[in-house]
């Protein structure tokens, strides 16, 4: 038995939806690699930050490309302000304490998977709504037709 064509059309996603749920799935994959700083008690925290900081720049175009796709424009500044910024700051800052030349030198990367964290739940929550809607959607054009 096939749907009939107009409950098709509204179980079908947009563009904006797609890649919000795109962005979700990998944060999902992408917040497990903050364990990686586990690895400290291990291996050398050289590597282990590298490796970190390697994986936030590389997840940082996908981020922001899924992000303007799926027109999160004000998230987006959040994370320009929230981590760009300070790792711009921290170019242009000459701390004299160690203790503010460790923060500056971290204090992005915590930012970053910090930010990711809370935008997965955020995105988690915004594709339990959307999903919502849409049965409700659904069945009450289900009814419409059948009834």
């Amino acid at each position: 038995m096939t749907l009939p064509e107009p409950i098709i059309l509204l179980t079908a996603k947009t563009q904006e939806e797609h890649a919000t749920e795109r962005l979700h799935h990998w944060l999902n994959l992408e917040t497990k690699t903050a364990f990686i700083g586990g690895g400290v008690f291990w291996l050398p925290i050289g590597l282990i930050s590298g490796l970190m900081i390697w994986m936030a720049i590389a997840f940082t175009p996908y981020l922001i490309l899924r992000l303007v796709q799926g027109k999160w424009y004000k998230t987006l500044a959040l994370y320009v302000a929230a981590v760009l910024g300070p790792l711009l700051a921290a170019q242009f800052v000459s701390p004299q304490h160690p203790m503010w030349s460790f923060v500056l030198m971290f204090g992005p990367l915590v930012m970053f998977y910090l930010f990711t964290w809370i935008l997965k739940l955020v995105l988690a929550d915004h594709l339990k709504e959307l999903e919502g809607a849409r049965l409700v959607n659904l069945d009450t054009r289900a009814k419409t037709i059948g009834g």
